[in-house]
């Protein structure tokens, strides 16, 4: 009890005191059941200072009230006095007439009375005498009835008395008491104040703790660091070291490299002879099998001129005389139908064999050239030393073709390294090539898809005007509106065909022989050039025909144009 007493009395000098803002945050900063418990504590502490006031405000004026009480008492023992000595004398007085009854005396008696202080006549009557004793024994029991009454209030006034003295005892004792607290109160606010010094001195040096803690952490993340560091300091000087032996080395590998980038430029101008060469070769096949198409073309008609005119001739061979002669009439009708077809037909077959003449002596000079072209484009080992041997020696393609082999060096394991670069090199460019033509293969296909959707809409949208038209004949519409519609259908159909007529044209163009062509040329620039980064670039400008670029692409915009407009007009 004694210390929550203390604690209440602490809480109301924190409360009530001129700091008391930051005992108030203090209290706020702690936890909710600390805050509850001083709540509560403050509380109380309130309660006991009201309840004190009020004993105060109560003491005070029971301590008026025990003055007038006493004023009160202190006038009623007058009265007493009074109404005891005038008793007194009443009693003396009434002794006397028992003793002396005659009247004289009590007319005396009655003439000299101190109550009623009338003067009264000697020579009254016994029976005015009788009746003034009467009234004097009314009042004298009236006053006795007064007295008692005032005792009675006497003691009931000791008594309250006696309470308030209690009562005004017992407020001594708790001012005593509170003036103690209040003492202890001081007391414990010095105690306060000194701890909240010594509060603010261990934050302080706690403050300094941490501060030495992160700074000796520093220290070890430095020590770390400076390890670290020398240890970087050691790689990178091993890596100076490296770097300098690669340079040296890199100086080799450069004069290496302008010999190899002289030797590609005379390489280069070497595969764009060979290439305008294959152009050439190219072109007169194509120009060949143009001729020959046509031939056989000729040649077909000429056929089935000559089975009509067969049949011609024996339908007239069985219309004349069937019973005699037959096979000398056939053999006459047959004679007379060539001497009279001879002229026309003998003149297309004249100009027939001289054309066939002509395709075999210019087939017979492309296969020529096709065979040296295939023995130029698959050499074998021994015209790959020779290869590298002219090509350091800065001679072209053609003297290569047409000189004989040179035996192979053996004992140069060089050469063996750079053929086994250049196989290496070539199955890196045919993987290339058929990636190539895996993603053209994968456009045509996507492509297809678009000209696909394309044609789609077209039947969606000729549907619509089919269903137009019907609508504007069943209910009477001029044809005029519809006509937007029709020529917007018939400029996608026409787009339409002309796209299948670029892909028929692109398919054509990639079943010619023209790509093996390249890839043979290819093949052969590839193993006379070597290992050059120019090689990766010229190899895959030759084995892309460039019309069949320029097709695709001229395709893949005019699709999407379609395909957008198809989707507009949906």
């Amino acid at each position: 009890l004694a210390a929550i007493h203390l604690l209440q009395l602490v809480l109301g000098c924190a409360v009530n005191c001129e700091a008391k803002e930051t005992y108030i945050e203090a209290i706020m900063g702690m936890e909710e059941s600390v805050q509850q418990s001083l709540m509560e504590a403050i509380q109380l502490l309130m309660k006991a200072v009201d309840q004190c006031k009020t004993l105060l405000t109560e003491n005070a004026h029971l301590a008026q009230k025990c003055h007038e009480l006493e004023l009160e008492l202190a006038s009623l023992r007058d009265e007493k006095q009074l109404l005891q000595s005038e008793n007194k004398k009443l009693r003396a007085e009434a002794s006397v007439d028992h003793v002396n009854p005659d009247p004289v005396t009590g007319a005396s008696l009655l003439g000299t009375s101190s109550i009623s202080g009338d003067p009264v006549v000697t020579s009254l009557s016994p029976t005015v005498a009788n009746v003034r004793i009467g009234q004097l024994q009314d009042q004298v029991s009236k006053l006795r009835s007064e007295v008692y009454r005032l005792e009675t209030g006497k003691e009931e006034m000791e008594m309250k008395l006696t309470h308030a003295m209690s009562m005004n005892q017992e407020l001594k004792q708790k001012c005593d008491q509170l003036a103690q607290r209040a003492e202890e109160a001081a007391h414990l606010k010095d105690e306060l104040d000194i701890a909240r010094e010594e509060l603010a001195t261990s934050a302080h040096l706690t403050a300094q703790m941490e501060q030495l803690r992160k700074r000796a952490d520093e220290a070890v993340e430095l020590r770390v660091r400076c390890a670290k560091l020398t240890e970087d300091n050691r790689v990178c000087v091993e890596r100076l070291r490296e770097l300098e032996q690669e340079t040296r080395f890199s100086g080799n590998l450069r004069s290496q490299a302008e010999t190899q980038r002289m030797q590609a430029a005379d390489a280069r101008l070497e595969a764009t002879e060979a290439t305008r060469r294959a152009e050439a070769l190219d072109s007169e096949l194509r120009k060949v099998r143009e001729e020959l198409t046509g031939t056989v073309r000729e040649k077909m008609l000429l056929v089935t001129e000559l089975n009509r005119l067969r049949a011609c001739c024996e339908e007239l061979q069985m219309c004349v005389n069937p019973t005699r002669g037959v096979e000398e009439e056939i053999v006459s009708l047959s004679s007379d139908a060539n001497v009279q077809l001879s002229p026309a037909i003998q003149s297309q077959m004249m100009n027939l064999q001289e054309e066939l003449s002509r395709l075999k002596t210019s087939l017979s000079t492309v296969e020529g050239h096709t065979c040296c072209v295939t023995d130029a484009v698959e050499p074998s080992p021994t015209h790959v030393h020779q290869g590298f041997q002219t090509e350091t020696a800065h001679e072209p393609i053609s003297h290569k073709i047409g000189v004989s082999p040179v035996p192979v060096q053996n004992g140069l394991p060089e050469e063996t390294e750079s053929v086994q670069s250049v196989d290496r090199e070539l199955s890196s460019l045919r993987n290339q090539l058929s990636q190539k033509e895996q993603e053209m293969t994968a456009m045509e296909q996507k492509y297809r898809g678009y000209l696909w959707k394309a044609r789609e809409v077209i039947r969606v949208l000729e549907r619509e005007h089919r269903r137009l038209r019907d609508n504007s004949q069943s209910i009477h519409v001029p044809a005029g509106t519809t006509e937007p519609a029709a020529q917007e259908i018939d400029r996608l159909r026409s787009l339409l065909v002309e796209k299948e007529d670029i892909i028929e044209k692109l398919e054509v163009c990639a079943a010619r022989p023209r790509s093996h062509i390249y890839f043979d040329v290819c093949q052969m620039l590839t193993i006379t050039i070597g290992k050059t980064s120019q090689t990766r670039t010229l190899l895959l400008r030759y084995v892309t025909p460039t019309f069949v670029v320029g097709r695709l692409v001229f395709f893949v915009v005019r699709a999407q144009e379609l395909y957008d407009a198809c989707i507009v007009s949906d």
